[in-house]
């Protein structure tokens, strides 16, 4: 499947030129375990790049364009809500067939919240999301209907037993470092 995992912009929105020159390790480490897995990954990073004028959505939504994803991957840390929602629902309008799914920081205290939150995401994991980010992967590419562990659905009033997935870190291989979108 063709994934594009994104960190919601919060400097690259208010259009003052600044950035940050961090990778987001979780992010990129799910990206990693994704590819691993078979799957085509690509990193969408707006607070990495330098932005001046009016329309910093725009850039954003010619990147979903450009990619054209099956899967939208979001990563929510809660001081970031408005402006992950802002993107899903971007997102939904520029590429209407992907599923959106959110994971990170908010989704793991609050799966159910943060689909509330944010009404174009389709899936929430909590918890390290590696093993249940790929697995989520493997059942849209085969048509499986059981969620894995950590993963929630909208309109499912539950998931699969719920309990943030553990991970053994050596398990998996090292973070994505290529360039991102």
């Amino acid at each position: 499947m063709k994934v594009l995992l994104v960190d919601p912009p919060d400097l690259f929105l208010r259009g003052l030129g600044l950035t940050r020159q961090v990778l987001p390790l979780g992010l990129a480490a799910i990206g990693a375990a994704a590819r691993a897995a078979g799957h085509g990954v690509r990193l969408l990073l707006p607070d990495t790049r330098e932005y001046r004028g009016a329309d910093p959505w725009g850039q954003i939504e010619a990147a979903l364009r450009d990619e054209a994803p099956d899967v939208v991957g979001v990563t929510l840390p809660s001081t970031q809500l408005d402006s992950a929602a802002r993107l899903a629902e971007r997102a939904r309008r520029v590429a209407p067939r992907a599923v959106i799914v959110l994971g990170g920081a908010h989704p793991t205290l609050d799966p159910w919240g943060s689909l509330e939150a944010v009404p174009e995401a389709d899936f929430a994991v909590a918890g390290e999301g590696e093993a249940a980010f790929v697995a989520l992967l493997e059942g849209l590419r085969s048509g499986r209907r059981t969620l894995p562990v950590g993963v929630v659905a909208r309109g499912s009033p539950v998931s699969a037993p719920f309990a943030p997935a553990r991970v053994d870190p050596d398990g998996w291989p090292a973070p994505m470092k290529d360039p991102a979108t």
